[in-house]
Order: structure tokens, then sequence, then C-alpha cells
């Protein structure tokens, strides 16, 4: 079982070409709304981590 990183696991899981992919794509939201996204990431990760990555990931 492999350790993901938060942007190994935005490019893999959550389909982003890249980091700074990610990171425009914020940037076009406003910043309260950015922020929200941001969090929602987080936390979405911390959930994958804790809970849903398997052997095999």
């Amino acid at each position: 079982m492999r350790k993901f990183t938060f942007t190994k696991w935005l490019i893999t899981k959550e389909t982003f070409n890249s980091f700074g992919h990610y990171k425009y794509w914020l940037s076009i939201l406003s910043k309260e709304k950015s922020k929200r996204v941001d969090l929602y990431y987080h936390e979405k990760y911390q959930y994958f981590l804790n809970y849903l990555q398997t052997e095999w990931d």
C-alpha cells in the first residue's frame, strides 16, 4: 500500500492533470468559494486515506 500525497491523489483519483492545473482551476473561482473547494478536497483526501484506500492503491 502506497502513501498517497495530496498531489498524487489529485492526479490519480480526481483526474486533474497536475497540481498546477488544480491551483489554476481554484484561481478561476471566487476567493471564498476556492477556499471552500480546497477544504472539500483536503477533507475528501483525508477520508480516502482513512477509509477508502485499499491495499491495491
